[in-house]
């Protein structure tokens, strides 16, 4: 019988680049039947209602007895949410006394109090959730400390389906489309004083420099961009000679998924220093690091000079990302490795 597995995402996409699509087609590949189960939430409105928390619940409660409406007809008996921003805990309990599975994976941090990031709907959840998956290490302990047994580090992945090197993305593009350097994500007030510092330890410097995401203004010596995603995103990372990854602060001491696809698309890394994201890439060899301003600077000067040792790196970059299973692919074989899929079956525990 061909295993089956129901998606619940925050809302649906006709991109299918998110985070979600990359999972189902990881699942697919392995044989799995999809179902894909999305909140479709408005978020304009979310947010003007989280002023009023009484009409936002009866609001996001008309909003569960869809979902739950939509998830009785499936057939699977496991449910992977992929954030759940919106999902309710009595939700999760309702879908679990259906007989399934329920588990989650978090990519942000689901103790944080910005909005986008977390809200108390998720922070409520988490003992909710039968298995828990989490990207960065030291959010297990605070995840386990709220009574949920079940969890498990899983970091993030590169999709070859939407990630590609650019021998596999014929580029054509005109010289000025190229850049010396770029950052792409949004702004937040330590990325906004890393580039300030950047630009000034590189004054005077005429190369091309660009920053991409929300927020980013007023930068001398950057050209600053709107956020981009798809199409661009890929070829931003295939014409930069340097790909800067710097990380929030959520991110400190980890990775995010830049850590990923900057190298899963062929391109030349310069990451700010986590041992974590060290143990991931070879420094020097597979990527390069920096854990100041002034390092970075001096190798962003240093690998625009020598172009052949940075498309050495960028290359064994790609070559890694492979040979060690940093794909979602291999992700999902990891996790069912943790936890079997299988129904009526009960996660181990870590």
């Amino acid at each position: 019988m061909r295993k089956e597995i129901t998606f619940i995402v925050d809302r649906d996409s006709k991109e299918y680049t998110g985070l979600a699509y990359s999972y189902i087609r990881a699942y697919e590949k392995l044989g799995y039947k999809c179902d894909l189960v999305a909140f479709n939430v408005d978020k304009y409105l979310y947010r003007v209602l989280n002023l009023i928390p009484v009409l936002r619940d009866q609001y996001m409660a008309s909003q569960q007895r869809e979902l739950l409406r939509k998830i009785k007809k499936t057939r699977s008996k496991v449910v992977y949410v992929i954030k759940g921003y919106f999902l309710m805990p009595r939700t999760i309990d309702e879908i679990k006394e259906q007989g399934k599975h329920v588990m989650c994976f978090y990519p942000d941090d689901p103790f944080s109090t910005s909005f986008g990031s977390s809200n108390a709907y998720v922070r409520s959840s988490i003992n909710h959730f039968s298995t828990y998956l989490i990207w960065h290490k030291e959010l297990i302990k605070s995840i386990k400390d709220t009574g949920c047994e079940n969890v498990f580090y899983i970091p993030f992945a590169v999709d070859p389906d939407i990630i590609t090197p650019p021998a596999n993305f014929p580029d054509n593009a005109p010289e000025d489309d190229y850049y010396d350097v770029s950052f792409i994500g949004n702004s937040d007030r330590e990325r906004i004083d890393v580039i300030k510092r950047i630009s000034e330890q590189l004054n005077g410097w005429k190369g091309k420099k660009v920053v991409f995401g929300n927020g980013w203004k007023g930068i001398e010596g950057f050209d600053c961009m709107p956020s981009i995603g798809g199409v661009n995103y890929l070829q931003t990372m295939h014409r930069s000679k340097v790909n800067l990854n710097i990380l929030r602060d959520q991110n400190k001491n980890s990775h995010n998924m830049r850590t990923f696809e900057i190298p899963g698309a062929g391109g030349f890394m310069l990451h700010e220093y986590s041992e974590e994201a060290a143990g991931f890439f070879k420094e020097g060899k597979e990527a390069e690091f920096f854990r100041d301003v002034e390092e970075c600077s001096d190798k962003i000067r240093f690998y625009l000079k020598n172009d052949e040792l940075r498309s050495k790196i960028a290359r064994a970059g790609y070559e890694k990302i492979f040979s060690s299973g940093y794909t979602y692919s291999e992700l999902v074989k990891d996790i069912e490795e943790k936890i079997s899929l299988q129904p009526n079956s009960t996660p181990s525990k870590i």
